[in-house]
């Protein structure tokens, strides 16, 4: 279980609003990592549009990270996690950045069932602060994650994880 430090939204994140539909709202991370295959920290390597379901006439934006550490679930060190292009006009998440995600398997056919999406569309992504903004943690042997999108959600506006180093 991740150590929850504060319930609020920090003040350096972007302040991006979502409006889809979605299957559950989250009253709690009890709730999400439940629903979630595999939480994992990552570092996003690059990012790329797909039409690559057969039948669907569908784009989506394949991000390959990275596995810095699986806190629930293992798996491959190289993961590709898909997002449905149309709920966003850019990209979830950027290049460079480390982010703390809940995972959904895709179930799609060979070769593309290791796929995973984020679990709660966007409610599953924390990007980590950087060690400019995050001082004091850093030296407790702490990383801290903040949501990066506001949602309808009930979840923790901030995670904590021990250091990976």
């Amino acid at each position: 279980m991740l150590k929850i430090i504060k319930n609020i939204l920090h003040p350096s994140r972007r302040d991006l609003h979502t409006h889809y539909s979605r299957v559950s709202i989250y009253e709690s991370e009890i709730e999400i990592e439940q629903d979630s295959d595999t939480v994992a920290v990552v570092e996003l390597n690059r990012s790329f549009q797909v039409q690559d379901i057969p039948n669907i006439d569908e784009t989506f934006i394949i991000h390959e990270c990275n596995v810095l550490n699986y806190i629930k679930g293992r798996g491959p060190q190289k993961i590709r996690v898909r997002q449905f292009i149309e709920m966003e006009s850019e990209s979830l998440l950027n290049q460079g950045n480390k982010y703390l995600l809940y995972l959904t398997y895709s179930g799609l056919n060979p070769p593309l069932e290791k796929d995973y999406y984020i679990t709660g569309v966007t409610a599953g992504i924390y990007r980590e602060i950087p060690f400019e903004e995050n001082g004091s943690l850093a030296q407790d042997n702490k990383i801290m994650f903040v949501r990066n999108i506001v949602t309808e959600d009930n979840l923790p506006g901030e995670i904590q994880i021990e250091n990976l180093n």
